[in-house]
This record gives C-alpha cells, sequence and structure tokens, in this order.
C-alpha cells in the first residue's frame, strides 16, 4: 500500500533528525563512550553480566536489552531505520489483524486507520527516543507479527517461530500480558483454534517470555515508587492515554441501544480476533491505570482498541460511495502524512543544541563542570500544527544534562541561557548569604543553598521542589532547583518555575 511506503520513509526521517533523548544516553553509555565503542559503563566482554543485572535492578524487557545493544553498537542511521520501520510496520499489522488489509471497498477504513495511529496514538510522549520506540513500537511490530502468523496459520520453521514467540513474550509486559489474558480468555470460551506442535512449541516459547518479562524484580520495585503519584486524575490519565479506547467503547454503547445493533454487536463478539481484541485492550488499561503515568503508558490499550475497532468496520458491511472514499482516502493520507513530517524542523534544532554540547563537552579540556551559555530549542513554544511532538532538551533536565556529561567523561554539565553569560558566578557566590537572592534576566534567581524542602517528585526527568518554608523569599511555589557548579568550584542554585507540556503533572 503505498501510503503505508511513504509513512515509512517519512518515520525514518523524522528518528534521522531527531537526537537522543533521556534514556538512550544511558543505553549508550552502556558500552560506549564519546571516546570509542567498548569504553562504556559495562566492558563488551561482560555484557552476559549486565542483561541479569538490568533484569534485577531496571527491568527485564528485551526492548532495553535490544535498545543497549543498538545504540552501543549501531550507527544512528541504522538505528534510526529500524525505528521508522517499526512504527511502519506495528501499522500494517494492525491493518492484518483489523481485517481491512488490501480488502476491496476497505482502502478508506485502511487509511483512516493509518492517520488515526499517526494523530491519536501518544507520540508527544517522548516517542521519537529510540529506546522509547523500542519499548512501544517495535514491542508492537513483534507482539502483532506473532499473533499474526498464528492466527493465519502461517507455516514457519519452529526455528524461527519459537524465538519470535519468546521475543514477543519479552519485549514489553505491558504489551504481552494484556494478550496473554486473551488467549486464556479464548481458550476458556472454547474459542481457540486446535494449534499444530509448531504452535504449541511457539505458544510455551511466548509463555516464557512473559514469565521472564513480568518477574523482573526491578519491575516490582518500580510499582507505586514513584513520588507524587498519579500524574492525572484516573480518569484524565486515561482519556489522555488512550482516546481509542473509549472510542471503542462509546460505539460498542451505541449499537446496544437498539435491538438492530444488539444483533449486529452478537455477530461482532463471536468475531474471535474481535474479542481478543477487547480483552487485550481492557488489561491493557489496567497496566495504563496502574502505572500513574499520562502518555505512553495507554500506547497498547489504544493498539488493541484500534483492532477492535477495525474488525467492527470490516464486519460492518457498510460501504462508502465512490466519491466519498476516495475523498476520505485522500484526507486521512494526507493528514497523516502531514503529521508525521510535522516536528522534522523542531527535531532537527533540538539535535542542533546536543551537538553543541557535545563539541563544547569533547573541547573543555580537564574541566569537571562545564556550563555551556546558550538558548535551547523551546518546546512550549512550538505551533499547534506540530501536534507537541517537538521534545526539546530542556537546561532544568538534569537527569539528561549530567548523563551526556558522563558519556563526554565528565562529572556534570550546566546550560545556562545565552544572557547569563555576562553574569559572574563567581562573585555572586561570594556575595549571598543564606536566605538571599540574585535575579537573572530571564526570571530565574540563583540562591547559595535551600531551604528544607516539604515535598518533591520527578517532573520530566528533574526534580519539581516545594519548599517547607511558605511565605520565604523565591520559596512560596513550586520550583525547578538546577545546581550550578561555577569556575571555583562553588555550587549555586538557580531556581525556575516549572513549565509544563501537554499530559504533565499540573499541580504538585
Amino acid at each position: 500500500m503505498a501510503l503505508a511506503w511513504l509513512l515509512a520513509a517519512a518515520w525514518v526521517a523524522v528518528y534521522e533528525a531527531a537526537p537522543y533523548f533521556a534514556d538512550d544516553w544511558g543505553y549508550i553509555s552502556t558500552f560506549r563512550s564519546a571516546h570509542a565503542v567498548g569504553e562504556g559503563i559495562w566492558p563488551p566482554d561482560k555484557a552476559w553480566r549486565w542483561v541479569p543485572f538490568h533484569w534485577l535492578h531496571t527491568n527485564g524487557r528485551a526492548a532495553n536489552f535490544m535498545a543497549a545493544f543498538a545504540l552501543g553498537f549501531l550507527p544512528k542511521w541504522l538505528v534510526s531505520g529500524v525505528a521508522g520501520a517499526a512504527a511502519a510496520w506495528m501499522s500494517v499489522m494492525v491493518l492484518r489483524l483489523g481485517g481491512v488489509w488490501r480488502r476491496r471497498g476497505r482502502v478508506a477504513l485502511c487509511c483512516v486507520a493509518m492517520a488515526a495511529v499517526v494523530l491519536l496514538f501518544p507520540w508527544w510522549n517522548y516517542l521519537f527516543s529510540i529506546d522509547v520506540n523500542f519499548n512501544y513500537a517495535l514491542s508492537s511490530a513483534v507482539l502483532l507479527s506473532f499473533v499474526w502468523l498464528l492466527w493465519r496459520g502461517v507455516r514457519v520453521t519452529p526455528w524461527l517461530l519459537c524465538p519470535l514467540g519468546f521475543l514477543a513474550g519479552a519485549m514489553h509486559e505491558a504489551a504481552s500480558l494484556p494478550v496473554a489474558a486473551a488467549m486464556m480468555w479464548l481458550w476458556w470460551r472454547g474459542d481457540g483454534c486446535r494449534p499444530g506442535r509448531a504452535a504449541r512449541g511457539a505458544l510455551w516459547a511466548f509463555a516464557a517470555g512473559c514469565v521472564l518479562v513480568a518477574s523482573s524484580p526491578g519491575v516490582w520495585g518500580r510499582l507505586g515508587a514513584s513520588p507524587g503519584g498519579a500524574d492525572h486524575p484516573l480518569p484524565l490519565q486515561l482519556l489522555y492515554s488512550a482516546p481509542l479506547a473509549f472510542v471503542a467503547a462509546a460505539v460498542v454503547a451505541a449499537a446496544m441501544c437498539g435491538g438492530r445493533g444488539r444483533r449486529w454487536m452478537a455477530s461482532v463478539m463471536a468475531d474471535r480476533m474481535w474479542s481478543g481484541a477487547a480483552v487485550a485492550c481492557v488489561v491493557a488499561l489496567v497496566f495504563c491505570a496502574v502505572s500513574g503515568v499520562t502518555g505512553r503508558s495507554g500506547w497498547f490499550a489504544q493498539l488493541y482498541a484500534l483492532v477492535a475497532l477495525l474488525r467492527m468496520g470490516a464486519l460492518s458491511g457498510v460501504r462508502l460511495r465512490r466519491g466519498a472514499a476516495a475523498a476520505a482516502t485522500a484526507a486521512a493520507s494526507l493528514t497523516a502524512l502531514v503529521a508525521v513530517v510535522a516536528p522534522v524542523g523542531g527535531l532537527h534544532a533540538s539535535a542542533g543544541d546536543v551537538e553543541a554540547i557535545g563539541r563544547l563537552l569533547s573541547s573543555y579540556g580537564s574541566g569537571k563542570h562545564p556550563i555551556l551559555y546558550r538558548d535551547l530549542c523551546d518546546e512550549h513554544r512550538q505551533p499547534l500544527w506540530r501536534l507537541g511532538r517537538v521534545r526539546a532538551l530542556e537546561d532544568a533536565d538534569a537527569f539528561t544534562l549530567k548523563q551526556i556529561a558522563e558519556y563526554y567523561g565528565k562529572e556534570s554539565l550546566t546550560v545556562l541561557p545565552s544572557a547569563m553569560s555576562r553574569v559572574p558566578l563567581d562573585s555572586v557566590a561570594s556575595a549571598l548569604s543564606a536566605g538571599s537572592s540574585y535575579p537573572l534576566p530571564d526570571g530565574s534567581v540563583l540562591v547559595s543553598s535551600l531551604p528544607p524542602m516539604r515535598d518533591f517528585r520527578m517532573e520530566g526527568e528533574a526534580y519539581l521542589y516545594l519548599p517547607a518554608l511558605p511565605g520565604a523569599v523565591c520559596y512560596d511555589r513550586p520550583v525547578m532547583c538546577i545546581p550550578v557548579r561555577t569556575q571555583a568550584g562553588r555550587t549555586l542554585y538557580r531556581l525556575v518555575s516549572p513549565r509544563y507540556f501537554f499530559g504533565e503533572h499540573p499541580l504538585l
């Protein structure tokens, strides 16, 4: 299908334009540094020890293991190609399982479904990070491919099908466990087909992958451990993260209001794929609710809801007139392509910031705490037509800045607005006393010490603090606290009012 190829090319271009984000830098540094491959945190010959270490302390997702090896050993253009192809292949597999791929009279529905993937999936939530892509888009592509092979009964040698089944089960627990629950539901209902020997082996391999990823102590240790609780009240969190699940529920509810609709829903529910997708969607929504994270936590619920909606469309028997179908196809295709290409310019500008940081750190010599004066790409000022897809490095993102600094062999990195290049930091540090502050041109302030903190929470990849002394200067509201180390080795704190992105927690 022409649209699928065009979207694949566009997605590859987007990933090539985007810089590495957040956790990407941690996984890059696993096996390499700015000096060379093999100079990272873990020597390549100890990779066999890193995998169980990651399983114990972080998570057991095969997607993260693949990201570490890909980012550590492969060039960016190749990794970008894999990420872009994964997004496109995931879309194709949704159409295949939805029963509309290359079906006569369903071209418009295919294009609308691809536009739904582009517009309604949470791409704004760092999906142009390679690590996040592997966890969501690539995981979806692998899992749906495995389900399709079993569903269609395609004859594949067990030497390929069983490893694919294990990989599909181990990629991400929020992807595979809902599918496992759907398979168990179909088996309990008596609707499951009788798998052959190769399929039975692949199902056991899939179950083993599910057990491996779900039993990771690292995942269980992070459950509920994030300070500050959920991003939003539960209804808003689910609505922001998985709108297609609500659309599917509304369609079912509307159909059940009339006798003819109930008879049609009876035929829809008799469809094994629809029933399995519906169960998987509900279970995936549970993962979204438990995570407390708004955005990509609803990715898999969206995925299964879209499969269910397409099955309903395929079984509806409704056909558009030729003119209406052509108009819908053209509008959906153009909208999808524009939406995919729209963030390229902003992502390229953000990549320029990362390149400038790399040049600074590479030339900084023996200094341990370099400072870059630069006005970074502002993701909060991107035009609406980019749909919030441009995520940029922020000077308050202490976590990512530290990871980048460590990749280049430095202990830390501070990025300050260019207007601050004229501020004598060491003189300010000498003059400041406890409780006093120094105003900066961008509206933030410098202080020499922080009061006791009443509460804090993760805000993106940095910390948002709520002080314990209301009414004190600069401390009567939540603030982002950014350490600034001067050339003389003194430490100041830059206090910045938090700026919120769509889906982020609005209040502490």
